[in-house]
């Protein structure tokens, strides 16, 4: 069926153009019964109103569905789209904040200096083997540079 020119708003009662409103292909008209304007304002409206329910489901939702939201979650940070459009926010978002983070970075080591040591530790142990090659073979380039310049 043909969406109607005009409408009458649900809400307020105002005659509206069809553009005014929102598709809803269940209802006859092919039109939400209220207008944007209202029904935005009602929803706000709503939500100042149950906003602790609201929160309160939306918490039970997530604990309830913790697996799929992650999946999720995996599954959209997985496509190659984002990862470039995340990895070009963060570089814009450091270098707008680089002193403010790092700032942050430095509070948060010297507050918690045993954490960051340990941690720092258990990253050194669980990844010895690598680590140790990388810097054998940054001291042998380093070495060869230093060779190399002597001959010039």
């Amino acid at each position: 069926m043909e969406t109607p020119e005009k409408k009458r708003c649900s809400l307020c009662g105002r005659i509206k153009t069809s553009q005014a409103f929102k598709p809803n292909p269940i209802l006859k008209s092919g039109l939400n019964s209220a207008c944007i304007t209202c029904n935005e304002t009602y929803k706000k409206a709503y939500y100042k109103k149950n906003r602790k329910y609201i929160l309160e489901r939306a918490k039970q939702y997530q604990v309830e569905n913790m697996d799929r939201i992650l999946e999720r979650h995996k599954e959209y940070y997985k496509q190659p789209e984002v990862l470039v459009k995340t990895k070009i926010y963060q570089v814009k978002y450091y270098a707008k904040n680089k002193k403010r983070m790092l700032k942050y970075a430095n509070e948060y080591q010297a507050k918690h200096r045993e954490a960051v040591r340990a941690n720092a530790l258990k990253f050194y142990y669980k990844n010895k083997e690598r680590l140790l090659a990388e810097r054998k073979e940054k001291r042998r380039k380093a070495k060869w540079t230093q060779n190399v310049s002597c001959l010039i």
